[in-house]
């Protein structure tokens, strides 16, 4: 089930899901360590990620972390999934990111990644070996190599400070640049190539950490994180790796946490989203690919300029979520136990008819134990 995890039908209405993540840790040194497993990636300060965020999949993978004071760089490598018809492809994704502290609060980062295929004609179970080498942009690699590879590239910039009250105020921004050329932008004729994404936020914790909030906003281009085959598409397990809204989107959100005598926290988000919708009888049966899906081939574009940030059938999307939690693990020794009641809603209308997936209302009522916020703007 796409993203989910493994799914059995009971009957014709009821399925199981065994969804699994776990993973190991070895601290190699004081400043390096090494982390194996199945689980989901989160790289940057915002609630959501352009690089690689936390509600994709959970994907088998390592990761190094390297923290040297004022530099900290994190390399990963992760397996992916996509499913075609009755067969199962394998993508590799190599990504590596390094930030450094640049005084006065300021940090800022890079981030780059590539995605191939593990099958291809001329080879079973590939994996780069030129993409494995720590410290070592992965850009110029792929183009020495010739590759028809899927790379990425980015950067954060971010700020702390405390304000007078004592409250520590966080401010960053994303990047996220596909491709891009520069004469083509130039030329302001929505040419498909340019494909690239921003992310701006700010965020506050009080000084006690009892009450906190968070406004963010982000705007993704048609066609970003997409390739002409789906192995080297940005993607697992039917999933974005980066943003979870795929691509062809606007949206702005909010939220805000406190906690209340001393034992409930109380979230409360509302998330706001335009995005361009394909139009067609199915995802598989498209008249018009408008490019928010990361796993649609870019060879389905309807030519190579006029492509714009919303095209195809407009979707509005509004989501609203409650959350109260109580801590439980200081009881049995363990630590991020917690039991939640989970109230959300979502609502979403079309300007026109014809896209290929009609718009759907929801709402959920949740309870039960957890051990780490893995739910966050989850329709399931």
């Amino acid at each position: 089930m796409d993203g989910l995890g493994n799914a059995v039908l009971l009957n014709e209405s009821v399925a199981s899901v065994d969804r699994l993540e776990g993973a190991l840790s070895w601290s190699l040194s004081p400043s390096v360590s090494v982390r194996i497993g199945q689980e989901s990636h989160h790289w940057g300060r915002g609630a959501r990620s352009l690089f690689l965020d936390r509600h994709m999949a959970p994907a088998l993978g390592a990761r190094l972390w390297v923290d040297a004071g004022i530099v900290q760089y994190a390399q990963a490598l992760i397996r992916t999934r996509h499913v075609q018809a009755d067969t199962i492809e394998t993508g590799w994704l190599a990504a590596q990111w390094t930030e450094v502290a640049l005084g006065r609060g300021w940090s800022g980062a890079l981030f780059g990644a590539v995605k191939w295929r593990g099958n291809d004609a001329a080879f079973q179970g590939r994996i780069e070996p030129h993409y494995l080498i720590p410290m070592a942009a992965f850009r110029p690699r792929e183009y020495s190599l010739g590759s028809a590879d899927n790379a990425l590239l980015g950067a954060q910039l971010s700020h702390q400070a405390r304000w007078r009250r004592g409250q520590r105020v966080t401010a960053y921004g994303q990047v996220l640049l596909d491709e891009l050329l520069v004469s083509k932008l130039l030329e302001r004729n929505g040419w498909w190539g340019n494909k690239w994404g921003v992310l701006m936020g700010m965020s506050s914790l009080s000084r006690t950490g009892k009450f906190g909030w968070l406004i963010e906003g982000a705007a993704v281009r048609p066609w970003t994180y997409t390739h002409n085959t789906l192995p080297l598409s940005y993607s697992h397990l039917h999933q974005p790796l980066g943003h979870p809204g795929g691509a062809n989107f606007v949206e702005g959100r909010a939220r805000i946490r406190a906690v209340i005598r001393e034992v409930y926290t109380v979230r409360l988000s509302y998330l706001r989203r335009t995005e361009g919708r394909s139009v067609g009888g199915g995802e598989s049966l498209l008249s018009y690919a408008a490019g928010e899906m990361p796993w649609t081939s870019f060879s389905e574009r309807d030519g190579d300029d006029g492509q714009v940030l919303g095209q195809g059938v407009r979707s509005r999307l509004s989501r609203l979520e409650l959350d109260v939690s109580m801590p439980l693990g200081a009881r049995y020794g363990v630590g991020g136990v917690e039991a939640f009641v989970r109230a959300w809603t979502r609502l979403e209308d079309q300007d026109a008819p014809g896209a290929w997936q009609e718009p759907w209302n929801a709402g959920r009522l949740e309870i039960g134990i957890r051990q780490a916020r893995v739910m966050d703007e989850r329709d399931w």
